[in-house]
Formats: structure tokens, sequence, C-alpha cells
């Protein structure tokens, strides 16, 4: 039941939710509307690889803590016992077999009507542009070639 916006077996995440920061390879760290770490202090040789989220990324996982409370506690209780993976029993103890299926069922839907869940992976380092940004250089593609047709930009 996770939102699968990152996959660091498969080096893939979903552009402008999240992205991966390795120091000294290229990577844009300006402060943008991804989360940093602002207090490090050491200098940009003392990163250490991480992860950044955007805060549309943040304002999801806020919602779904919000209307899904126990998938978090069953997250929290697997990290301390050191389980991958806990049953239906241990993640909804209140709750018959077939309501919790539909609990499930229930945080399943609303992940896959996410519109991050709708995006396409790219590889890690690799960014994409916002659609807007796409949208306004095609409009501003086809403006060029209504007012001034094609242009051949051969280089001599």
């Amino acid at each position: 039941m996770g939102l699968n916006i990152k996959n660091f077996t498969k080096k893939v995440h979903i552009p402008y939710f999240v992205r991966f920061i390795a120091p000294n390879e290229g990577a844009n760290t300006i402060y943008d509307e991804f989360n940093h770490n602002q207090h490090g202090g050491r200098g940009a040789k003392h990163i250490r690889k991480h992860w950044e989220y955007s805060q549309s990324c943040f304002e999801i996982v806020r919602k779904y803590h919000e209307l899904f409370p126990e998938v978090f506690i069953a997250i929290k209780k697997s990290q301390s016992q050191r389980k991958a993976m806990h049953s239906l029993k241990d993640t909804f103890p209140l709750l018959e077999k077939e309501a919790a299926i539909e609990r499930i069922k229930c945080i399943t839907g609303w992940i896959e009507k996410l519109p991050v869940s709708k995006l396409p992976y790219v590889e890690m380092g690799f960014d994409a542009l916002d659609s807007s940004l796409i949208e306004g250089l095609k409009n501003h593609n086809n403006y060029i070639q209504k007012n001034y047709g094609t242009v051949d930009l051969k280089v001599k």
C-alpha cells in the first residue's frame, strides 16, 4: 500500500515528487519546491546521497496519514519488530477479515486515483520538464510556425 514514487533497486523515480541527490554528480541543489537539509553547514563535500521530496509529495503523505492512520501504525510496528510485512490481522487488529479486505481495497483505490499513480518512472539522474512548461513550448512552437513558417536551422 505504498505510493510507489521511487524504486532504488530499479533506479527509477517519479519526477517532481521525489529525486535522488548524489553530490558531485551534477545534482541540482538549488532551493526549489523540494525540501532540503538547510542545517548541514559542513559544505557540499559532506552531503551524503539522499532522496528529496517535493511539497506535493509531502501533501499526499499528509493526506494519506489523515485518511488511513492504521497504515502508518503498521509501518511503525514493522520497523520496531524488524518485519518486512505484517499480516492482515496485525495491520487491522480490530476488524474482521472481510472488513479488513474492504479497507485495503479502499486504500488502494485512493492511491490509484492519485495523479502521481499515473505518471511514468524515469531513471535516477534524469528529470522531466513540467507539463505546463512542455505545453508552453508547444504553444510557442505553434505560434512560430503560424507566424513565421518553419525555420531551417542548418549550421554552416
